[in-house]
């Protein structure tokens, strides 16, 4: 009898013991996320007032670890101001804001460990919603009643406009441009530190001499930053008031130059050239200005970074982000006591570390991103194009006759059938992830028609081009063809 107490009294040991154990090494988890409000439009996100509670339930947190908020608000991450630490179950009421770049507003609950690793995330993302009102600007105005010829000429010039648009789409923005006598428009935006323009609200534009000298034309539009539909346009007139001087009174940015202008004396980046990823020095002096800017553009366009408030004669070092794969511009931004700015521009080449697995690329392609990769693939002809899937991402591509082209993520899992009837005599059902696509997805079995031959196995040779806006991806056929993607296009290579 004490024998057999003896032995349950050390199992119950042996089970606690096992059960503190299992208890003491779980892992730090984040077990719900969620949102009150489902979604918004983004007039209301730009609005700032719609109020939501975030909730959350994690597990495993202990001592050793740590529970953040952040949104996401001009392309990073930003800590929400909470108390800390976060308990494991809670909420948090606030007030959802515009990110301020095409994207809805997302928010991300994390666990850290006290040297700030991530040991779980969770981000959450409250989609836009459409609105049925048709997009509209409802006011386009300016202050200024005139401009003097003399400013237009030496680009000092400087009107400042205000706008309010409604119904704006999510991939919409605003575009500001001058439209010339004899139709072509020239584009009045001053640089700016991210591409998304709010809807209402008011800023300078730099307007150039017009060819006929009697009024400036100022033109706002709403445009579709993805297909560069118009949605909504506007129009300014601005007269041109007063006698040009003649040209040889008009001040040139030289050492003759009256005291009273800013001068840019020089201006450079070195090395010339430089490996991707590098380290660059940007150099420069000025004269008679009361401000200095320095900055770096993104290869899309908009400004990276830059510096403030600096010395007339000064250096910056600027250690190159991987983007810059073919070069890296800068722009340097020098007012007067008056207001009046110019502007010089200078770049640095970075070498190409890589080739294209295909030889020679078509012009203006630029540098590959990355070495070419090989990747388990498959590939399925129809009636109206080809399907192909790439295995590293689980991508799959549509790709139509006539050049238009599908992505779609492959949620296939093994079980899945479809139900789509049977196929016409010589045709053929797909199967697995392109079946799922074309069961599922909108407008892809209509376009695409029944496939005429079974999926086709294959290793996959793919690379992407390093630009920032519009890469191309190659890719590899099983016939040893290549075909590009870009945006919501495709083609063969050499056609």
């Amino acid at each position: 009898m004490i024998r057999k107490f003896l032995t349950l009294l050390i199992l119950s040991a042996v089970f606690i013991s096992a059960a503190s154990a299992q208890q003491a090494v779980t892992p730090p988890t984040i077990i719900t996320f969620s949102s009150d409000v489902a979604a918004i439009t983004v007039e209301d996100a730009e609005a700032g007032q719609t109020p939501a509670t975030l909730s959350w339930h994690a597990a495993g947190l202990g001592e050793d670890y740590d529970l953040f908020l952040q949104t996401f608000r001009l392309n990073r991450w930003d800590l929400l101001p909470t108390e800390e630490p976060l308990p494991s179950t809670g909420s948090y009421p606030l007030l959802i804001e515009h990110p301020l770049n095409f994207g809805p507003p997302m928010y991300r609950l994390i666990i850290t460990d006290h040297n700030s690793t991530i040991l779980d995330e969770r981000v959450l993302t409250i989609p836009y919603q459409a609105v049925p009102d048709a997009p509209a600007i409802n006011t386009f105005t300016s202050d200024v009643q005139q401009i003097e010829p003399g400013a237009l000429a030496q680009g000092t010039a400087l009107v400042i406009v205000s706008w309010e648009v409604s119904n704006r789409p999510a991939t919409a923005n605003l575009v500001f441009e001058q439209v010339l006598d004899d139709g072509p428009a020239v584009s009045v935006e001053l640089p700016r530190p991210n591409l998304w323009v709010s809807s209402r609200g008011a800023g300078p534009v730099k307007p150039v001499m017009p060819r006929t000298g009697n009024s400036v034309r100022l033109r706002l539009s709403l445009v579709d930053m993805v297909d560069g539909g118009v949605y909504a346009e506007a129009e300014l007139d601005i007269p041109v008031v007063g006698t040009l001087p003649p040209a040889t009174s008009i001040p040139a940015p030289t050492a003759t130059t009256s005291t009273s202008q800013a001068q840019i004396v020089s201006f450079t980046v070195s090395p010339d050239t430089v490996d991707r990823g590098g380290t660059v020095t940007v150099s420069w002096e000025v004269r008679n200005a009361s401000s200095v800017s320095v900055w770096r553009l993104t290869p899309g366009g908009p400004v990276a970074d830059f510096v403030d408030n600096q010395p007339l004669t000064g250096t910056w070092t600027v250690i190159l982000p991987a983007y810059h794969v073919d070069n890296a511009a800068f722009q340097l931004w020098a007012a007067d006591a008056s207001g009046a700015t110019i502007s010089a521009s200078a770049a640095v080449q970075v070498r190409c570390p890589y080739t294209y697995f295909f030889g020679q690329p078509p012009a203006g392609t630029g540098c590959p991103l990355a070495a070419p990769r090989d990747t388990q693939a498959s590939f399925q002809t129809f009636e109206r194009g080809y399907m192909v899937w790439e295995g590293d991402r689980r991508q799959i591509y549509v790709l139509y006759n006539g050049g238009s082209l599908g992505r779609y993520q492959d949620t296939w899992i093994v079980g899945e059938v479809f139900d789509v009837g049977e196929p016409p005599a010589g045709l053929v059902r797909p199967e697995r992830g392109f079946g799922k696509v074309w069961a599922t997805q909108t407008g892809v079995r209509d376009n695409l028609g029944w496939a005429t031959g079974q999926e086709q196995p294959y290793t996959m040779r793919i690379q992407t081009t390093g630009a920032y806006r519009y890469p191309y991806t190659y890719l590899t056929l099983p016939d040893g063809r290549v075909v590009y993607l870009v945006e919501n296009s495709w083609g063969f290579l050499g056609q």
